[in-house]
């Protein structure tokens, strides 16, 4: 413990001679953070003071920023090099990966460019058929529980479930697919937005205090409802179908309603009597009791669909492979659900996620 204080006494001297310019081996030019303290200021007294007070005359806060700290100024002039770098011209001797750096970041600048590119959203009807919520017709839509499975390989977005890889901690060989509720969060950046006030909070999806118009009401819409209009609207401008805006708007709003009830769980009757089933099982088991409880005529094959869901690992999946489950209630909310939904609205809810991580 006296070792301790004496190095902090230690640490301070050597802070202090160097801000009053005692010292000649240590200066401000080689740290500059010590221009940042106040040295009129008791240690004893206050001591972020003494060794923060500083700060704001060194750096004054900036008319468009309401947060301004050492790590915000290192993250702007990083964010400012890698501009300066990545703008640079393109050189032969450049490692490879940076010469990539370079041109991709030349291209997303390159509006012309960037204009004549399908939209990612354009490929994807083009091999799977168009968004029924911008089409006017209702054409025969097939939905299936290992197209669904697809989707997830292909594109990484949860859909209706969410699933992990687990190991036996005891057993690192030893390993079984974790099921568990699709929270259908949206996607959001490393850097959270901070609001500035209360009414920026509640015009951003983080505030929950306005309703959808499902109900007929007149309300303004959640803003993930709004986004949703925006790509139906702008989707129906390229793909030419000019459908009513107000057909698109009901059709957004009956996607946030599935999507309210898929959320806490799927859709249970009060009358469900739901057959126990233990949390860790087998595949097969698990294709036992989902057979028993909506009968052998529902249309999921569990193999089948962790085979398209997995596909990209390389690894077969076979009815001896290990299953753990959140609980019977959520398999059978979600089943049910996918059973009793029109597959219209199920392809519409589907392709709203994927356009949702896609981007318009």
């Amino acid at each position: 413990m006296e070792k301790f204080k004496f190095l902090l006494l230690l640490w301070m001297f050597c802070l202090t001679s160097c801000n009053n310019g005692n010292n000649e081996y240590v200066s401000e030019k080689l740290i500059p953070e010590l221009s940042y303290m106040n040295t009129s200021v008791d240690p004893c007294e206050n001591f972020y003071q003494y060794t923060c007070g500083n700060f704001k005359n060194v750096h004054p806060l900036p008319e468009d920023q309401y947060n301004w700290d050492h790590f915000t100024i290192l993250q702007d002039e990083i964010h400012q090099l890698a501009a300066d770098i990545l703008k640079s011209v393109r050189k032969d001797t450049d490692p490879l990966a940076l010469q990539k750096a370079k041109a991709a970041y030349t291209a997303c600048l390159n509006v012309n460019y960037a204009d004549k590119l399908k939209l990612p959203e354009e490929n994807f009807m083009l091999e799977h058929g168009i968004w029924p919520v911008i089409s006017l017709e209702d054409t025969d839509i097939e939905v299936s529980w290992n197209l669904v499975g697809d989707f997830v390989a292909e594109y990484g977005v949860p859909l209706f479930f969410n699933f992990q890889i687990l190991s036996n901690y005891w057993d690192p060989t030893d390993n079984f697919i974790y099921l568990y509720r699709d929270a259908i969060s949206n996607p959001s950046t490393i850097y959270g937005k901070l609001e500035e006030d209360l009414d920026d909070f509640l015009g951003t999806a983080g505030g929950r205090v306005s309703r959808s118009t499902d109900d007929g009401s007149k309300s303004e819409p959640i803003p993930f409802e709004s986004f949703l209009r925006t790509v139906a609207f702008y989707l129906r401008d390229v793909v030419g179908t000019w459908k009513d805006d107000e057909k698109i708007i009901e059709d957004v709003a009956e996607i946030i309603s599935f999507m309210r009830v898929l959320q806490p769980g799927g859709f249970v009757e009060d009358t469900a009597e739901i057959l126990p089933l233990d949390n860790l099982i087998t595949v097969g088991e698990l294709q036992e009791w989902t057979d028993s409880q909506f009968g052998e005529d529902y249309p999921i094959n569990w193999v089948d669909y962790f085979n398209h869901l997995f596909k990209a690992s390389g690894v077969a999946i076979t009815e001896d492979v290990k299953f753990y489950h959140d609980g019977a209630r959520l398999l059978y909310g979600v089943l049910n659900l996918f059973q009793k939904a029109e597959p219209r609205l199920l392809k519409n809810f589907i392709m709203a996620r994927l356009f949702t991580y896609t981007g318009c």
